[in-house]
């Protein structure tokens, strides 16, 4: 493997910047070697998601923000994608006293042969980043904080929602394939260039946030960047990152004796060695056969000491359809306007008795979120991933920004009923409701 142009290359027109010479010529020196480890932290022990509405997953990129610098970052750091290809972020420097950081989304890899597959692809390898492979506008968001912000965008090419760490390269069985396991590391030494050389040492606000399975990364990485940023404030804002522990619909879509989203969970958990990253108090808790659960929102949220704020749809397009359920009429159905209308996409009688029942489940083992005193949410009625729906609150339509400025800065919007903003539309949003163009059809 050889880094091309594509993830070194100026590209003016996006308005991309490169980085230091310095720093590229130590990227390319140390390309080929093997150096494990991330600085200040020593962590032991082909499924992929199409563009969300809020721009912050899947693989198809949308406008870079003029003045974004691409930042490679050296092999020595330990930092690589699956295929061993060097990581990189992306950051339009600003107010050094707040930062944003993104983390993108599209899905995970499951198993070996999925990895290698995703290791061929944009979300497997740096080798095919240029200006296009990073996702803003949304990515870039300032959230809330103020408007010249420094804001980070991270790839995401681990496959393990940023929680992997094998020192040794992995062999695959039956190939001559071979995998770099280094998720936990991208983000580390991420953060560690940030504080040496981009003025995170001096932030007093941090969101950290991301979508789809960058929002799962939010909750399960939220602890470690606060424990790493102790002078400032840290919360998150996980998006469409709560995957529910579900079985799929009986006589759905999905391939016959396909494993569940929980048995995939469970084994990605061993083959990326996830355990050194997820909280120790959280695995303690399921004990050794059960601590792959920690790598699930629904349980890992009990342990997480960082204030968050969820934005979530509790009928999320994505786990209802490929992701968890495979409900029929969602499979192959648009992720943003203009949706499919066609006889294959309009859902019947048991396809939406079956989505209903999958609003309950989710309110069930979301409710521990809901009566959280430290944590808020805004959570839609709308079958959508990512979340471009507004919420009405008092006759006052907000947006997620809206809502998560309220909650970060103890506001008065909210503030009777703690900060959980909960769509009322739809029978009490126990029904998809479609007040929005962003909704899918139901």
């Amino acid at each position: 493997l050889q880094p091309t142009k594509g993830f070194f290359e100026l590209v003016s027109l996006w308005g991309v910047q490169m980085v230091p010479m310095w720093r590229l010529v130590a990227g390319l020196a140390a390309w080929g070697s093997v150096v494990s480890g991330a600085p200040d932290e020593h962590e032991q022990p082909a499924n992929t998601v199409p563009a969300m509405a809020d721009g912050s997953g899947g693989s198809s990129g949308s406008n870079l923000l003029s003045g974004a610098i691409m930042v490679p970052l050296g092999l020595a750091t330990g930092a690589r994608c699956l295929d061993g290809s060097p990581y990189a972020f992306y950051i339009i420097p600003g107010d050094t006293a707040a930062f944003t950081i993104g983390l993108h989304g599209g899905g995970w890899c499951y198993d070996e042969p999925s990895c290698v597959n995703r290791s061929r692809t944009a979300l497997g390898t740096s080798t095919l980043w240029n200006a296009t492979s990073c996702f803003g506008p949304p990515a870039f968001s300032c959230y809330g904080l103020s408007s010249n912000c420094t804001r980070v965008f991270m790839p995401y090419c681990d496959g393990s929602s940023f929680t992997s760490y094998r020192e040794a390269p992995w062999l695959v069985q039956n190939s001559s394939d071979t995998l770099y396991f280094r998720g936990s590391v991208n983000l580390a030494a991420t953060i560690d260039v940030l504080i040496k050389e981009y003025g995170l040492r001096d932030a007093t606000d941090v969101i950290l946030a991301g979508g789809s399975a960058g929002g799962l990364s939010t909750f399960l990485n939220l602890d470690r960047v606060a424990k790493w940023l102790p002078h400032a404030t840290v919360v998150g804002a996980p998006v469409a990152g709560y995957f529910l522990d579900h079985s799929p619909m009986v006589g759905g879509g999905l391939p016959v004796g396909a494993r569940s989203y929980p048995e995939n969970v469970k084994y990605m958990h061993n083959m990326f060695n996830a355990s050194g990253v997820l909280s120790t108090e959280c695995q303690a808790h399921y004990g050794a056969a059960n601590n792959w659960r920690c790598m699930m929102a629904p349980y890992a949220q009990a342990f997480i000491k960082t204030p968050f704020f969820a934005i979530q749809s509790r009928f999320d397009e994505f786990q209802l359809g490929p992701g968890i359920a495979g409900v029929p009429c969602l499979l192959g159905q648009a992720y943003a306007p203009p949706y499919k209308t066609d006889k294959d996409h309009v859902c019947n009688a048991t396809e939406k008795a079956y989505i209903k029942q999958y609003g309950s489940d989710f309110m069930a083992q979301f409710a521990p979120v809901l009566s959280s005193q430290r944590n808020g949410c805004f959570l839609v009625s709308c079958i959508q991933h990512g979340i471009a729906a507004l919420i009405t609150v008092n006759g006052q339509q907000l947006s997620l920004t809206d809502a998560l400025t309220q909650w970060r800065t103890s506001g008065p919007i909210g503030k009777s009923f703690g900060y959980h903003f909960v769509d009322g539309c739809g029978h009490d949003g126990d029904t998809p409701c479609n007040l929005s163009p962003t909704c899918a059809p139901y």
